[in-house]
């Protein structure tokens, strides 16, 4: 009965990917057209992505989940691109491939075939490696011009991402609540690497660990309104040049929640307060009598 749940769930997650694999297109087609993706639609392709690695890791598609992670670690080199975008036909067919390799890897695991890796590694993943290598060839940053861009990049596109976590938090103990913050943690985690803030890619694991370690909705709501507090502070001192005095974690320790299970409670305790008095008192008199 569980295997049959199991199946279920990997056939509708695979009939999802699709879906989010025609976002990609979209998206990719606008870049080949216009030259330019709206800050908006790189947020829906990143969205897309996260998803499909996401979905693909806890249903066991890992060869799916590793190369979807791919593709959204050189989206989210591009999203620092999109005021710089030029027409570039060798970047739109990388992207393009990318999401044809996704489609194929998709298909046979619909039709039941069990992916052959190192067909992958052949294959695939040079078009993978070839797309961040031309993206990281393509854009180099002056160390002073990273330090302008940082500022800017928490004002417009962390902003996005703290109000989107604001706007979840109001509806209390959500069951999709966890993989929305992974995601966003994800995200941030990857544009410190791009901006090489180490605090601030500290931060965010912090985060991440603590979600791995919470075992309820309870738990993730907490992490989430302080994960959201701690990312404010982090982009009020960034605003202020005080780059030096980023949080790197969050304080929470569910190791050291009192388990009220196995606490002695009040009435019992009582009794066994009053059970030693009486055994107590019973000594006293017994020692008197063998005085007297």
């Amino acid at each position: 009965m569980l295997q049959n749940r199991v199946l279920e769930s990997q056939i509708q997650f695979l009939q999802e990917v699709n879906d989010n694999l025609n976002t990609l297109d979209s998206v990719f087609l606008e870049l080949k057209a216009n030259h330019q993706i709206s800050t908006q639609n790189i947020n829906l392709a990143l969205r897309a992505t996260h998803l499909i690695k996401y979905g693909a890791n806890i249903r066991g598609f890992r060869l799916l989940s590793d190369f979807a992670h791919r593709l959204e670690d050189s989206l989210n080199v591009l999203k620092t691109r999109l005021n710089s975008l030029e027409n570039d036909p060798e970047l739109h067919s990388l992207l393009l491939a990318g999401v044809d390799w996704l489609r194929q890897i998709v298909k046979l695991l619909s039709d039941g075939y069990v992916v052959d890796e190192q067909w992958l590694v052949t294959f695939c993943l040079p078009m993978f490696e070839e797309l961040q290598k031309h993206l990281d060839d393509s854009v180099v940053t002056p160390a002073n011009a990273l330090q302008d861009v940082i500022p800017l990049l928490f004002q417009t596109e962390v902003e996005e991402y703290l109000q989107r976590l604001e706007s979840l938090l109001p509806d209390g103990e959500k069951s999709d609540l966890k993989p929305e913050i992974e995601m966003i943690a994800a995200q941030l985690s990857s544009l410190g690497e791009i901006l090489q803030l180490k605090d601030f890619i500290q931060l965010c694991q912090s985060i991440r660990q603590h979600l791995d370690a919470a075992v309820s909705n309870t738990d993730v709501t907490e992490i989430a309104r302080l994960a959201l507090l701690a990312w404010r502070r982090s982009q009020t001192l960034i605003l202020t040049r005080k780059i030096d005095s980023l949080p790197t974690n969050i304080a929470l320790d569910f190791d050291q929640k009192v388990d009220f299970n196995n606490q002695i409670k009040p009435e019992v305790f009582a009794t066994k307060i009053s059970t030693f008095t009486c055994l107590l008192a019973l000594a006293i008199v017994q020692f008197w009598v063998m005085v007297r």
